[in-house]
């Protein structure tokens, strides 16, 4: 019979239906990417018929958002907190340092570092462009500068987490400053 094992019937320590499907969309986004990973592969990968993702899931986009959320997971330290109470530095710097080690050796953190490369080789390329054109110092990192600006930038994907909100009609230029002065250092 194909298919995975009902509850009652399945191995002690064997992922649910669920957290099979989300594995094996883990590795299948991360090594195919979410446009060519379909759900018929990750459902064949997690050892279901095809249309059975559509029991946890309403589509692609859902398990997607769905993967990526438990990945980020992965880095949060509430269990630790619910489960201690409270965490001295020391305690939490060691939660915290496993935590990114393990996520560091996950398949969608290496999406991530090749998302990043990619990202920092066309900055760099852009950067040099603006060199040549003297809309930048010619003296300047391009590489560093790329980074810099990448980091930042990903950073502000989170402004929405500053309170009170922020105006981006007043926080435009701020970060137009900012670039500028990376652009001159």
């Amino acid at each position: 019979r194909r298919g995975r094992p009902r509850r009652e019937d399945r191995l002690p320590g064997q992922p649910s239906t669920r957290d099979a499907i989300l594995e094996a969309a883990a590795d299948l986004f991360a090594t195919r990417g979410f446009e060519y990973a379909t759900l018929n592969d990750i459902a064949s990968a997690a050892g279901l018929s095809g249309g059975s993702v559509y029991n946890h899931f309403r589509g692609k986009p859902e398990l997607f958002l769905e993967v990526v959320r438990a990945t980020l997971s992965a880095l949060s330290v509430k269990p630790y907190l619910t489960e201690h109470g409270g965490a001295g530095p020391e305690l939490l710097r060691e939660v915290v340092t496993d935590a990114f080690c393990t996520w560091g050796r996950d398949d969608v953190a290496e999406m991530f570092d090749e998302f990043h490369a990619d990202a920092v080789g066309d900055y760099t390329r852009l950067i040099r462009g603006w060199q040549a054109e003297g809309l930048a110092e010619k003296g300047l990192d391009s590489e560093m500068v790329a980074q810099l600006y990448l980091a930042e930038l990903l950073g502000l994907c989170h402004v929405e987490l500053v309170r009170p909100a922020v105006d981006l009609a007043t926080f435009q230029p701020l970060v137009d400053a900012h670039l500028d002065a990376l652009l001159t250092l």
